[in-house]
């Protein structure tokens, strides 16, 4: 009874589909648990209302263990350059593995930026713009493949050897 109260604490509504993704974590945490993520997320520059507005998009954000929650805020932040505000409005940032998605795509758009080659996606107007570490970050996997790594002939070896750590820096080659 007490995960259902503290489910409805954070703000889901008793009944909907989100309390019922809420409660599972909740029911695995324990209050003790939850307030040291509360705290950690308050620790990283998170307002108490952007802390409940993660959980309440993603309730399934509330099983992130500390550790993976600043790792993942490092990285995104200090090394992406993406704003807190932007892990408000996609939480599944929080999920992601730095290791295994973040960071060899970080490398591979690092990699396109200094041969020149601009990462960019069609808009609705048929115009193209670069793509934001978020957008290439929450871009499925087949996609990212397909659009960034295997897009050019003439270096998407070199680039896939990038994308999976094989070559360090792009320049040591040149």
């Amino acid at each position: 009874m007490e995960s259902f109260k503290q489910a409805e604490d954070l703000g889901y509504k008793k009944g909907s589909k989100m309390f019922a993704l809420a409660v599972r974590p909740i029911l695995g945490l324990g209050q003790e648990k939850l307030d040291r993520r509360r705290q950690c997320l308050r620790s990283l520059g998170f307002s108490e209302n952007q802390i409940l507005d993660i959980w309440r998009k993603k309730p399934s954000s509330l099983g992130i263990t500390e550790e993976k929650i600043k790792r993942n805020v490092d990285f995104v932040v200090k090394t992406a350059g993406i704003p807190l505000a932007d892990l408000v409005k996609y939480p599944n940032l929080f999920e992601y593995s730095v290791e295994t998605r973040m960071i060899p795509r970080y490398r591979v758009m690092e990699a396109l930026k200094s041969i020149q080659v601009q990462a960019q996606a069609p808009t609705k107007k048929g115009k193209k713009e670069g793509l934001s570490f978020v957008q290439i970050f929450i871009m499925p996997e087949n996609r990212f493949l397909e659009q960034y790594v295997n897009s050019n002939a003439e270096s998407s070896a070199l680039i896939l050897d990038i994308y999976h750590g094989r070559r360090e820096i792009w320049k040591a080659d040149h």
